[in-house]
Order: C-alpha cells, then sequence, then structure tokens
C-alpha cells in the first residue's frame, strides 16, 4: 500500500502536467484563429461587400460575445466545478464554428454572428481554463495562469504567418472582385478551425478520464467501507461516543446509585431507537 501511493501520486502530477499543457495551447489556438481576422480583413471586406467603419461595427459583435461567454461560464464555472473540462469543449467547438464559415460569409450581418460566435468561445475558454488551472494548482498557480496568457501571444504572432501565404499580392483595395477572389483564405480560417476541433476532442478526452477517475474513487471508497463495516458502523462509532459524553456527564452531575442505574439503561434506549425517550423516564 505504501509503495502504490508515491507512484499514484507521481502519475497525478504527471497527468497534470500534461493537462496543463494542453490548456496552454488552447489560448494558442485561440489567438490564432481570433487574430487571422487582422492579415484576411481586406478580403472578408470585399467579400460581404463593406467598408473599414461596416466592417469595424461587425467586430463589436465578438466583444458583446466575450461579455456574454465569460458571464455565462463564470456562472456554469462557478455552479458545475466538475465538468469545467467540457465547458472548455465547448467553448472549443464554437470557436471552430465561427472561425470555419467566417470566410464564406456573403452578408455583413451574417459575418457578425460568426464573429459574436467567435466571442462566446473566447469569453468560455478564458474563464473555464483559468478556473480549472486555480482548482488543479491551488495556491501553487501563479505560474500556470501567466502561461496561459503567454500561449494567447504565441497564438497572435503566428496567426499573421499562416495567413500570408494564402493573401497574395491580389488583396489590395484597388483590386478588382474577380481578383479578391484568388485569394484562398478559407484555408488558414479552416486549419485554424481544425486546431480547434482537435482541442475540442482532447478536451473531451480528458472530461471523460475525469469522471471516470472520480466513479472509480467513489467505487473504491464504498469497497472500503463494506471491508470496515460499512456506513452503519460509521454511525455506530458515534453514537458510543456520544454514550461516553452523556456518562461522562451525567456521572459528575448525578453522583450516586441513581447515576449508575442511568447509565445502565442508557444503552438499551439508544439501540433500540428511543431518541424520545428522556433521561428523567429512566
Amino acid at each position: 500500500m505504501d509503495e502504490d501511493g508515491p507512484k499514484d501520486r507521481n502519475d497525478s502530477k504527471v497527468f497534470k502536467i500534461i493537462k496543463t499543457v494542453f490548456m496552454v495551447l488552447a489560448p494558442t489556438v485561440m489567438g490564432i484563429y481570433l487574430e487571422l481576422i487582422g492579415p484576411t480583413m481586406q478580403e472578408l471586406m470585399n467579400r460581404v461587400d463593406a467598408n473599414y467603419e461596416e466592417i469595424s461595427q461587425a467586430l463589436v459583435a465578438r466583444s458583446v460575445g466575450y461579455l456574454l461567454g465569460s458571464l455565462i461560464s463564470g456562472f456554469l464555472a462557478d455552479r458545475f466545478k466538475g465538468h469545467l473540462e467540457l465547458l472548455l469543449s465547448i467553448a472549443m467547438l464554437l470557436g471552430a464554428t465561427g472561425t470555419m464559415l467566417s470566410p464564406w460569409c456573403t452578408v455583413l450581418g451574417l459575418l457578425a454572428v460568426m464573429f459574436l460566435i467567435q466571442g462566446l468561445g473566447q469569453g468560455m475558454i478564458d474563464t473555464s481554463n483559468n478556473t480549472l488551472c486555480l482548482l488543479m494548482w491551488g495556491a501553487v498557480a501563479s505560474a500556470p495562469i501567466h502561461a496561459l496568457h503567454f500561449g494567447f501571444g504565441i497564438g497572435a504572432f503566428i496567426a499573421p504567418l499562416l495567413a500570408r501565404p494564402f493573401i497574395g499580392d491580389n488583396n489590395t483595395s484597388n483590386s478588382t472582385d474577380d481578383d479578391t477572389q484568388d485569394s484562398p483564405i478559407e484555408i488558414p480560417y479552416s486549419i485554424s478551425a481544425v486546431l480547434c476541433i482537435a482541442w475540442f476532442t482532447i478536451f473531451l478526452v480528458f472530461y471523460i478520464h475525469t469522471r471516470l477517475s472520480k466513479k472509480s474513487s467513489e467505487v473504491q471508497t464504498e469497497k472500503l467501507q463494506i471491508e470496515y463495516g460499512g456506513r452503519g458502523n460509521y454511525l455506530d462509532v458515534i453514537r458510543i461516543q456520544c454514550l461516553g459524553q452523556l456518562c461522562r456527564y451525567i456521572y459528575i452531575s448525578h453522583q450516586g446509585r441513581s447515576c449508575y442505574h442511568v447509565c445502565l439503561k442508557l444503552p438499551v434506549c439508544l439501540s433500540a431507537n428511543m431518541p424520545g425517550q428522556s433521561i428523567n423516564s429512566l
């Protein structure tokens, strides 16, 4: 038993480190799909036939989505702490949906809806990721949390490098409609969406693993209870302790033969489940 304890603790620590690495990479993926809008903005404007002012108004929907996603996931994370990995999976799925469909939008309003969905995923990722990191590492969570925010910067750095080969030199304000259609920005958006789906699967696996681990620990607890007399055994211990304290109190307060008489009958009353019977009736 002593040999298994350190091994289990080491395995648990290794699993936490691996899980934290994927949690750090989640903001990296988020940084990629959020920052693709910068290098591909002109192409998106051409596809929805909008100017900078109109596309800026559509981008406000992402901030609104971020606010809503933070509020919703904050409430859910506080209410269901054991399902944070599932919230991260849903957030990644939202990010994949908004990113995959954005370059296919031909109407500004529909593009704004995609930005809103991206913002929802962003807010849910930030809130759930930070909460899960705090629950996992506790007092030593400062370094992992800094790593989470550092991951977003890495993703923001990768995004223009990912989009640059697919933009070309035709993506200018003076390009004709035929030229702008030659920029295949669907490819970097699709790559980013595939990464989101990959992390959706990873966090879903983490969620299933966590739920199975909790169930196995509950089964082990039940086996230990059965082995050592079950739940009733703990109740018997509590009854014995209460009985001892009552007898001690009665002995101090009512020394003599009456005390001895009461202490003899009190265990019989407790074992017979007679809580309503008072000491005076004995």
